[in-house]
């Protein structure tokens, strides 16, 4: 399957987040890349604890990741402020 042309409407690239204090840190998120085109249908699978609801709070501007960029529509939501 080809990708459609034109930018992505959703794009996360190098997502990193972890949680816990310092010196016990667990990294959820490790360089997660993922994007998704218009029309297109994606689902998350994986087992408890690796990170489905993170990524889908960090999307939905709930969280803010450690590192990376997320681009809805070309706007980088990761950075933006309330």
């Amino acid at each position: 399957m080809s990708s459609p042309p034109g930018e992505p409407v959703l794009r996360c690239v190098s997502l990193w987040k972890s949680f816990g204090p310092e010196g016990r840190r667990v990294e959820v998120l490790r360089g997660l890349d993922l994007a998704v085109w218009r029309g297109e249908m994606v689902a998350i699978l994986g087992e408890s604890g690796t990170g489905k609801t993170t990524l889908l709070h960090l999307v939905g501007a709930i969280d803010r990741p450690d590192e990376g960029s997320i681009l809805f529509r070309g706007r980088d939501i990761a950075s933006a402020t309330a």
